[in-house]
């Protein structure tokens, strides 16, 4: 049985559009976004375009895990106290995370 020759050149139809852009995020997960937010701040200025499978609330970022846990209320030390218990070898991380938390993810996180 011969084997079929590898194209030199994959087929696509023409582009529907184009369009000028400094820089391009592929996906709309919290990486994505916090990305081109990130950049977005960095320089107002520049062109951020985000390509997605479909609308920008697609991403899979919330079926993960059940998304993005974190500790917004200064006050509330479950997390804190949970990350420790589970893991004392890694104690300095829940305190890490949980003190960058609020500045983390309110630029990504939709309050509904």
């Amino acid at each position: 049985m011969a084997v079929p020759a590898i194209p030199q050149r994959l087929t696509a139809p023409a582009p529907g559009w184009t369009i000028d852009a400094d820089v391009v995020v592929v996906g709309s997960g919290v990486a994505g976004l916090t990305l081109a937010l990130r950049y977005a701040g960095l320089d107002p200025a520049a062109k951020v375009l985000v390509v997605t499978k479909d609308v920008l609330s697609s991403g899979s970022t919330r079926w993960a895990q059940g998304g993005i846990a974190a500790v917004l209320d200064p006050r509330d030390t479950s997390l804190w106290a949970a990350g420790s218990a589970a893991c004392p070898a890694l104690s300095p991380a829940p305190p890490y995370a949980c003190e960058r938390a609020p500045s983390g993810c309110r630029p990504v996180v939709v309050q509904k």
